[in-house]
Order: C-alpha cells, then structure tokens, then sequence
C-alpha cells in the first residue's frame, strides 16, 4: 500500500470522527466515485487535493502529521509489547494484542510490516509442529538458506533468522547463527528509528545461541555489543540479560575477577526496570547458576558500591 493512500484512509477516518458527510467533504475537490478510489488505493490524491481535505478539517499540514506520528507511535508501543510477550512465551497475552489488532488499518506500510512479522512467530511459536516444520515455515518467510548471500538485511530478515538459528542449533546446525554473528559484526543490516529498540533482543537471543552450543567467546563478545548497543540508544530492557549472559561466559572462560562485577551490574539493571518479578528472577538465577548464598551477594554488592562510590 503507498504511502499516500495511507495518508487518505487516515484523512477518511479523522472526515468520520468529525461526522462530515462524504458529499459535504468532497465538494468542489472530486466526485464521489473518484473519492472511493482515493480511499482504496486505485488512485492517488495529489497533494493540492490533500491540501483542500485538511482545510475542510480545519487542519494544517503540520497538525494532520502530528497527529498521524502519535498513532503510530502507539502502534510501536503495542507491537513492542507483542514481540516482548512473544518473546516470554505469554501465549494469551500475546493473543489478546493480535486480536485488538487484527481488523485496525495501521498508520505506517512498517508497523503493518511488524503486525505480519509478529502473527507469523506467534502462529509458529505457539503451534504444535516439529521443529523442522517451525525452520521450514521461517525459511519460505526469508527464502533460506539462499538469503544467507545477501548483503544486507533488514529487522525482518533479523528476527527470522534468529528463530531459524535458534531451532538449527538444537540439531548442531550452526549456518544461521554463523551469518548472523557476521551481520552483526560487520553491521550489514538495516534499522529504522523505531525498530532500533528492538535489536537488543536479537543480540541477547545470539549470545544464549553460542553460550548453549559452548561458544563462550562469541557469546560474551555478542553480550558485550548488545550491551553497548543498548546503551547507544537508551534502552535498557535488555541490559539485565545481557549482564547476566556475559558473566556467565566471563566464568565459563575464567575471567573471574570480571564476572562478579557483571553479575553486579545485571541486578542494578533490573532494578531499574521497575519489576521486583525481574529482579527476583535474576536474583534467583544468579544464585543458582554460580552456587552465590544471600550473605554472598549482599557482600558482593558492598565491595561493588564502595569500589564506584
């Protein structure tokens, strides 16, 4: 759908709210019929139409653009939350979202993008299927393993890639997951302003990938982009994984005078995510994974806090 016709439907849907009848709204602009075709899509409004539409709105370019980026930075946030839900196995939850979303004509040709994207791993995810079954319905998504030699990549390519490495990986297939180290690496891959903030998951999906299969160097060197990555652009979600993926691989490696700091820092970032249920989680995961008792911790924490006072 062009950009244009998803500026009319806006232009129609804002015409609706303000109760304008259509023959009232397009005199001495276009005939009805013409109107209709605008509103699919079969013809495009030229801009001094546009111009005339927004003025029987009482609207300036500017305010009708301003109102069209709040929408879709809405539809972000609630994909945002999807891929999150999607990504902690939060079936219902997930469902819930798809549903309120199924039947809405997105703002922008991307987040409609996403909403495709998204239903596709909800669909796969959640289903049944073999885990061949799951890599097939990913590969015909990105024409894989053909996709593999291309040199550049898109969020889309991303997130699909990383579902085929995932599950490849479980069978000691490692050609996904190689390609995407060098993606990543060699920073071939495209993100828009919006999508940037949800790169930290594929890092954090990467870095669980080699530290299961063993690779503990590229899991840590993968830990440690995401790490600045997410700082880069002001997100710390990940952080907590993050930290918490690069300690481990620092103690598997042996770097034991580094890991404490890591496992230090993961729990500082997940206080500042504002979730005691995510902090109880890495508490207790922390504890587990390095055989660490509370007085441990708690000691652990001091030395930290006295050392960067």
């Amino acid at each position: 759908m062009r950009t244009e016709t998803i500026y009319f439907y806006h232009i129609d849907e804002l015409r609706d709210e303000n109760k304008i009848k259509i023959e009232e709204f397009i005199e001495g602009i276009c005939s009805i019929r013409q109107y209709w075709r605008y509103r699919n899509g079969d013809n495009v409004c030229t801009q001094k139409k546009i111009t005339l539409f927004l003025e029987k709105l009482n609207l300036s370019h500017s305010e009708f653009f301003n109102y069209f980026y709040a929408k879709e930075l809405s539809e972000y946030k609630r994909l945002a939350k999807l891929y999150s839900l999607i990504n902690i196995n939060k079936k219902n939850e997930a469902k819930e979202i798809i549903t309120s979303l199924n039947n809405i004509n997105f703002v922008s040709i991307e987040t409609r993008s996403l909403f495709s994207l998204y239903k596709l791993l909800y669909e796969n995810e959640f289903s049944n299927s073999s885990l061949q079954h799951k890599i097939n319905n990913y590969a015909k998504a990105i024409d894989y393993p053909k996709c593999l030699e291309r040199t550049f990549y898109s969020f889309r390519d991303l997130v699909l890639l990383i579902r085929i490495a995932k599950y490849e990986s479980k069978c000691n297939i490692f050609k996904a997951t190689e390609r995407l180290y060098e993606i990543i690496k060699t920073d071939i891959v495209y993100v828009s302003g919006h999508t940037r903030f949800f790169m930290p998951s594929i890092f954090v999906s990467l870095s669980k990938i080699y530290g299961s299969s063993g690779d503990f160097t590229k899991s840590l060197d993968i830990s440690n982009e995401g790490i600045e990555y997410s700082k880069r652009i002001q997100d710390s979600r990940a952080l907590p994984n993050l930290y918490y993926s690069s300690a481990i691989s620092k103690y598997k490696l042996g770097i034991r005078n580094q890991y404490e700091d890591d496992i230090i820092k993961c729990l500082f970032s997940s206080i500042a995510s504002h979730s005691k249920e995510t902090y109880n989680l890495y508490v207790n995961l922390i504890k587990n994974t390095f055989g660490i008792t509370d007085e441990i911790l708690i000691n652990m924490i001091s030395s930290y806090l006295i050392l960067h006072k």
